[in-house]
């Protein structure tokens, strides 16, 4: 995904063990931190959210012509979203509760969205 000047793609979404569920990816964008959010495809709420920390990502910067940790892995609780249909929005932002204070950058990805049954 790309707005012209930010980029993000995520390269991994779904359940690897015990309703644990992982998204993994990258983005490229100019603010201080990253959260991933878990949105209701339905409705466009937020249903949770969570800091990610910078993961080294040598293809990325490379392929980008950046530098730093813009990659991510991190893991919910799919248990909190029954009988949801969810997909995952990324924000950059320069608010460190991972709102929109100080500016932000938001992609929602809905290509990609999972059914989660109840638990």
């Amino acid at each position: 995904l790309t707005d012209g000047t930010n980029h993000a793609h995520i390269d991994q979404f779904g359940e690897i063990e015990n309703a644990n569920l992982h998204v993994a990816g990258w983005h490229i964008a100019n603010y201080k931190y990253e959260y991933i959010f878990i949105m209701d495809y339905n409705t466009g709420k937020e249903l949770a959210r969570v800091r990610a920390d910078g993961i080294y990502r040598p293809d990325v910067n490379q392929a980008y012509n950046t530098s730093g940790n813009v990659g991510y892995h991190v893991s919910f609780n799919m248990r909190n979203f029954p009988n949801k249909k969810v997909y995952v929005m990324m924000r950059a932002t320069n608010d460190p509760e991972g709102n929109t204070k100080g500016g932000a950058q938001d992609f929602h990805d809905k290509r990609w969205y999972l059914n989660i049954p109840q638990r």
